[in-house]
């Protein structure tokens, strides 16, 4: 194989190596956007049990009462 080859294989597998490293630091960018993300949602289900639980005390039952149709 002659040493020009070999450079052009070189230089594609720099081409290729350079693009890969991207792509791993864009994948890195969206996990660390996807763990505050995930922390938001659990926050966000606490809230929303906290207002349901709140929302069930305030409910009032009243027993014993005939319903009639008007």
């Amino acid at each position: 194989m002659s040493c020009e080859f070999m450079g052009a294989r070189l230089d594609n597998f720099a081409i290729k190596i350079a693009d890969v490293e991207t792509k791993v630091s864009q994948i890195d960018g969206m996990q660390t956007a996807i763990d505050v993300l995930e922390k938001d949602v659990a926050v966000l289900k606490t809230q929303l049990s906290a207002a349901d639980q709140r929302s069930r005390l305030n409910n009032v039952d009243i027993k014993c009462v005939p319903v009639r149709k008007n």
